[in-house]
């Protein structure tokens, strides 16, 4: 039995237990930091080595189209830095020997705040993360692209959902 086939299971195995056990502590406030969030610009990171699958630019399309279907218009990169940002990153190791591939996706939603500055009067504006989800798993070859597919609209399905429960009419 070669390293890989010992290390990736323990690896995979290591990450599922560690990954529920840190979206139980999220804060339930997190959902707060949506309201009133008219305008979001959307970056999706390239996913390399799987560009022939997902055609670059697809999860973003998908992306906007729900936050649009929600009322929220898209910001462009062109438009101000100031929009909050909701960017998808991934980290994906293909894994050979089984023809398989180990992902993370990461959902975030990064805003401007004021951060209070000790050594002066007047707050310093950051971005800073204000919500957050992700997904760690593993998935054979054949389906990567569509597994990939589903569990970026899971995540996007979280943040509607606490978009609209904070934003309801």
């Amino acid at each position: 039995m070669n390293i890989v086939h010992r290390v990736v299971p323990s690896l995979v195995l290591a990450l599922l237990t560690v990954a529920p056990a840190m979206a139980q502590s999220r804060l339930v406030a997190r959902a707060d930091s949506l309201r009133g969030i008219r305008v979001i610009r959307v970056i999706v990171e390239d996913m390399p080595g799987l560009e022939d699958r997902i055609p670059p630019g697809a999860l973003q399309s998908s992306i906007e189209l729900e936050l649009r279907k929600a009322g929220i218009r898209i910001a462009t990169s062109e438009d101000s830095v100031l929009y909050p940002i909701l960017m998808l990153r991934s980290s994906i190791v293909d894994v050979e020997q089984p023809e398989a591939f180990v992902y993370n996706l990461d959902l975030r939603f990064l805003k401007v705040l004021d951060m209070p500055m000790v050594d002066r009067d007047e707050p310093e504006a950051i971005r800073a993360n204000t919500w957050d989800a992700s997904t760690t798993g593993i998935v054979g070859s054949a389906r990567v692209s569509g597994t990939l597919r589903e569990t970026v609209d899971d995540l996007v399905n979280d943040f509607m959902h606490d978009y609209q429960t904070v934003n309801s009419k």
